[in-house]
């Protein structure tokens, strides 16, 4: 249990440090990479990345637009302009989509994969092109079109069948969008004779006014289920105005926003408007909210503080059903209910001016203008409630858990300690030995140092055979060397002889774990059982002795019977005689059996034992008792009479277990490469855990002489071997004998293998 603790604490502590690095959001952003001096563009295919890096060139002949494979820049290759004066770039259809100029003329090239201009199209302008201070580039839901304008210019480019078709649609334009109408195409709003109005255009070109409306320095349009949204603001006032027309009756309301134009994003939202902004009340932003019923009834207001630490807004951006708002020293990140998913600070102010652009593109966000571009990469985390936690509490609550681990463990170790030195100090009639991971003695009370004849000029910390040089001793070494090797807890009973006496002593051996739980040693106890065993042999004797007597009566009974008349039932007479004779016979072999304690072995096979102990019951006297046989042929080294008397008890307990009622015995045998096994199995009664931990004590009985189960223990002790008890009540017990091969058996067997 304590090196259980101790490894879950290491754990934990590791866990912790590695979770204090990430962020206490579910998400993070960090800088990936960053190119200056134009403008990124990221294509993918399945899981590979393209990148092109586009340099604006006004007459040079020099490399625009560079490309290599993937985000980081490591092997970059240059194209040359075609035409040379690089205007823009966009990506259009899986291409990048070049503005290009040259004599007052302007171009678009269509860049395919293979670095190929794939076909080139020209903007034509009766007044030729002089300047190129306001580009800006819309395409549709369906990808093949895209709109162009250039100062007040807007233009339809269209690609089919390999080929880019243009066409001028309006002059005069402020700014446009594409529409998704029945007759309407795009919506754009012109400026005429000082004032601003909005026309919607159908496929043929064809304008139609829609209504009137107020200009300002800064101005965007858009479609929201079936409304068209102009939003309008000053450079020199922080407010927008939002006029909302209806694409049937022109303008239907207007109200004002505490904010600019790019901190704004309107998107219709579980079948109302919502409109989110970022305001800046008492020098820090707010993320505000709200919706609204047809643009006209306010349904709800809600409003999330931003860090304070966040300044100077780049604006909002929608993307992935998410909102990102970037500052020039950091971004935070909003889902459509308000709840904050990311916080990182960021010096985005030292790449950008204004007018970002930002993509997203599976984890990686890229952030883009005419001269800067960065990439930042985003990541995802599964305990950032946890982390938090931490980072809120843990400058507290982490030194107080250390703290009390450390007591924890300080106390456990004092405690084992102090436990083990009482164990040496205390007056007890036992021995207690303390022995180190390499078996060496550290430690022994006076009866332990007794037993192994340890004086004061007997020095300690020796290997434990060292002490053991009398012969009774050896087996206390095996214990010993025994628990060294498997590292585990076990209780075995060993006979001493000494001077043609035998003690029988009861040990029990305890491995000892370290603070990291690695094994350090071991704590050897023992008691001596010979009286209190010679006791329960006096009192099992007698009962032995009483049911001998029952016996007896019964023969002398019936062979009076015998003598005084030849009736019929003389037979049955006669088979009860030989039944009272055959249990005499049992039980005498069984006290022959104990009191032999040394065994003969000799080469038999495993099928065979199983077999004769099964005979040993005639079906006529049991026949309420089913016997099922799994048996395999291996030859073994064993005492061959007892091994069958200990297999043969096994059988007549499970019988006893029965009570007269059916039941099923199955017998079965099995091998590896160390052991053999023999298990008797019942379907009987089963024993409860309180008759199960009282089974293996010597002499346990429920009602007979409890011999039998003494027996059993006695004849797999000798063989070196184990007894496995396994019971549940009402499902039945199971005994498995575990004999080891011997060595030199282990040996033959290699080598027989080998030679095969």
């Amino acid at each position: 249990m304590f090196a259980k603790l101790s490894r879950i604490l290491l754990i934990f502590l590791a866990f912790t440090l590695s979770l204090i690095a990430d962020e206490t959001y579910p998400f993070s952003y960090n800088l990936k990479e960053y190119f200056l001096g134009g403008k990124l563009f990221v294509f993918k295919n399945k899981d590979f990345y393209k990148s092109f890096f586009v340099k604006p060139t006004f007459g040079d002949f020099s490399e625009s637009i560079f490309h290599w494979n993937g985000i980081r820049r490591d092997s970059v290759f240059g194209i040359p302009s075609i035409p040379p004066s690089v205007v823009a770039a966009c990506k259009f259809v899986g291409r990048l989509l070049i503005l290009s100029t040259e004599s007052k003329r302007v171009f678009v090239s269509l860049i395919n994969s293979d670095l190929n201009v794939e076909t080139v199209g020209e903007l034509l302008n009766d007044d030729g092109f002089y300047d190129f201070n306001n580009i800006k580039f819309a395409t549709a839901d369906k990808n093949n079109e895209i709109l162009i304008q250039i100062n007040d210019l807007l233009y339809y480019i269209r690609y089919n069948n390999g080929k880019l078709y243009t066409a001028q649609i309006a002059k005069g334009v402020l700014t446009f969008c594409f529409l998704n109408h029945y007759t309407y195409r795009y919506g754009i709003v012109k400026f005429e004779e000082g004032n601003g109005f909005v026309y919607l255009i159908d496929s043929m070109l064809s304008e139609k006014i829609l209504c009137r409306v107020d200009l300002s320095d800064f101005l965007t349009i858009q479609q929201v289920q079936d409304k068209l949204v102009v939003i309008s603001s000053s450079k020199y006032y922080n407010s927008s105005l939002f006029q909302i027309a209806s694409l049937d009756q022109g303008i239907i309301n207007k109200f004002w926003v505490e904010t600019r134009v790019s901190n704004i994003v309107t998107i219709p939202y579980q079948d109302n408007q919502n409109i989110f902004y970022l305001r800046n009340v008492d020098r820090c932003y707010v993320l505000t909210s709200i919706g609204f019923e047809g643009f006209k009834n306010k349904i709800f207001e809600t409003n999330v503080e931003l860090p304070k630490e966040l300044s100077e807004p780049y604006g909002l951006y929608l993307l992935d059903n998410k909102l990102f708002a970037f500052f020039h020293n950091g971004l935070s990140v909003f889902d459509l209910e308000g709840k904050i998913l990311a916080k990182d600070f960021l010096t985005l102010g030292e790449y950008f001016q204004d007018n970002l652009e930002v993509e997203k593109i599976d984890n990686l966000l890229l952030l883009t203008s005419k001269s800067s571009s960065v990439v930042l990469e985003e990541r995802q985390h599964k305990f950032w409630y946890f982390t938090r936690f931490l980072k809120n509490f843990g400058s507290i609550l982490l030194p107080l858990v250390l703290a009390l681990a450390l007591i924890y463990v300080l106390r456990k170790f004092y405690k084992q300690k102090r436990l083990l030195k009482a164990l040496i100090e205390v007056p007890t009639t036992g021995v207690v030995f303390v022995v180190d991971k390499y078996g060496r003695l550290l430690a022994a009370n006076n009866s332990g140092k007794e037993m192994l004849s340890i004086t004061e000029s007997v020095p300690l910390r020796r290997i434990f055979k060292y002490y053991c040089r009398m012969e009774h001793l050896k087996s206390l070494n095996e214990l010993v060397e025994k628990v060294i090797a498997s590292r585990a807890s076990f209780v075995q009973k060993i006979t001493f002889v000494k001077n043609k006496i035998d003690f029988e002593w009861l040990f029990t051996l305890l491995p000892l774990k370290s603070i990291t739980g690695a094994f350090k040693g071991a704590v050897v106890t023992g008691i001596d059982i010979t009286e209190v065993l010679g006791r329960q042999k006096l009192s099992n004797l007698a009962q032995l002795a009483h049911d001998m007597q029952t016996n007896l009566s019964t023969i002398r009974l019936n062979a009076e019977q015998l003598e005084i008349n030849g009736s019929t039932k003389n037979e049955e007479r006669r088979r009860k005689i030989i039944h009272q004779v055959g249990l005499l016979m049992q039980r005498v072999r069984d006290i022959v059996t104990v009191g032999r304690g040394e065994i003969v072995r000799q080469s038999t096979d495993a099928y065979d034992l199983c077999w004769e102990a099964r005979m040993e019951f005639d079906d006529t006297m049991f026949p309420n008792v089913e016997f099922e046989l799994d048996l395999q042929h291996f030859e073994i080294l064993c005492d061959k009479p007892k091994m069958i008397r200990a297999i043969r008890n096994a059988i007549e307990n499970a019988i006893k277990a029965f009570q007269g009622r059916p039941g099923k015995i199955i017998i079965k045998n099995w091998k590896d490469i160390r052991n053999a096994y023999f298990s008797i199995k019942d379907n009987g009664p089963g024993m409860d855990k309180t008759m199960l931990e009282k089974f293996l004590k010597p002499y346990f009985t429920t009602g007979g002489t409890g011999i039998g189960t003494m027996i059993i223990q006695h004849v797999v002790e000798l063989h070196g071997g184990t007894l496995k008890v396994g019971s549940e009540k009402g499902k039945g017990t199971e005994l498995l004998f575990i004999i080891p091969f011997l060595s030199e058996q282990r040996k033959a067997k290699s080598l027989k293998k080998e030679a095969t």
